[in-house]
């Protein structure tokens, strides 16, 4: 299952003025660059770019934590002592058995950053309701029925939707079949108001029978919630590699997607017949979980590599959050 990062509080957020069409491209253009100078072990390159993608991207915790690394293996102690200091205020913690931690400890640059040990520390408010008796699923996402009272619950290495009850008690509702083929099971959606069910589907090496035609071929699946009988399959027709996986569906009908390969959006509108692109190419790198305002005039979007969009539907306006304090908003993969 994913993990989910709850904000029990976030400071004021203060929205940057309308992004540039080619945010996106611009993360992938500095990121390369700085990959690049670490492959050829370029350590002052490393660093300038680095520099150059934190003041760009300051809200990306990796970015930091990187920077921070370089400045240590350039003998940069103190620079490197800062750096993880920020990346500590971010709520950020430093796996205790990667290649970064074994040298900062070693140069004694954690001496003074107890709030890394900190931030170790798990909190949840949590409890688990049932176990899923496939251990083989690769349970991906997961929505609740409540007219059935029942879990729905995707699996991306078997291709299937599985129903389950709060003991546990599962059965198979959706699978592939020659007359309907399925590739990895991803994102589930519940529209009870319209008897729908929505869900993803994109082709991954990790699921069962993998073909490789069937590589980074996707779909977005209409169901019916009480038969699970399959509506309409809508594909992106561009030619271009895609994994559509997340999504949520406004009150009235109107279905928005995220696509975490290609960085598209897509609407499909109550009955409509198509996916249509919400945001030029190149905004995104790698969106995942959007999720509406109250009055569902904006759509917030976070992305791995950008942080937190917000779109303005009426107008396409697209705007970042920025936060007052450092928080890392990097790495989401749901937003709800």
């Amino acid at each position: 299952m994913k993990s989910i990062i709850g904000f029990a509080f976030i400071v004021w957020l203060a929205q940057t003025g309308s992004a540039p069409a080619g945010r996106g491209t611009l993360w992938r253009q500095e990121s390369k660059i700085a990959v690049a100078a670490a492959d050829a072990s370029d350590n002052r390159q490393r660093i300038d770019a680095l520099l150059k993608l934190y003041s760009d991207f300051p809200e990306n915790s990796r970015v930091i934590r990187n920077l921070a690394w370089a400045e240590q293996r350039a003998g940069n102690s103190e620079d490197a002592a800062h750096c993880l200091k920020t990346y500590a205020g971010m709520g950020m913690t430093l796996p205790l058995a990667g290649p970064i931690y074994a040298a900062m400890a070693s140069s004694g640059v954690l001496a003074n950053l107890p709030e890394l040990d900190k931030n170790r520390s798990p909190i949840t408010s949590g409890r688990k309701i049932f176990e899923l008796p496939d251990s083989d699923l690769i349970a991906e996402n997961i929505a609740f029925d409540a007219q059935s009272r029942r879990y729905l619950v995707t699996s991306a290495r078997e291709k299937k939707i599985v129903s389950c009850d709060d003991m546990g008690k599962c059965k198979d509702v959706v699978v592939s079949s020659p007359a309907a083929e399925l590739d990895g099971m991803l994102a589930i959606h519940v529209d009870a108001k319209r008897n729908l069910l929505w869900a993803t589907t994109a082709g991954m090496t990790m699921q069962l029978g993998f073909r490789p035609e069937r590589k980074s071929k996707s779909a977005l699946l209409k169901f019916d919630l009480r038969t699970f009988r399959l509506l309409k399959r809508y594909e992106p027709d561009d030619g271009k590699e895609h994994a559509l996986g997340d999504m949520t569906v406004a009150s009235n009908g109107d279905a928005y997607v995220a696509d975490g390969l290609s960085g598209d959006i897509y609407i499909v509108k109550n009955e409509g017949e198509k996916l249509e692109p919400l945001v030029p190419a190149g905004v995104f790198v790698s969106p995942q979980t959007p999720t509406l305002n109250k009055t569902e005039t904006a759509l917030y979007v976070p992305d791995y590599d950008e942080g937190i969009a917000v779109i303005e539907l009426a107008t396409g306006k697209i705007k970042w959050l920025k936060t007052t304090s450092p928080i890392a908003l990097d790495a989401i993969d749901g937003l709800y």
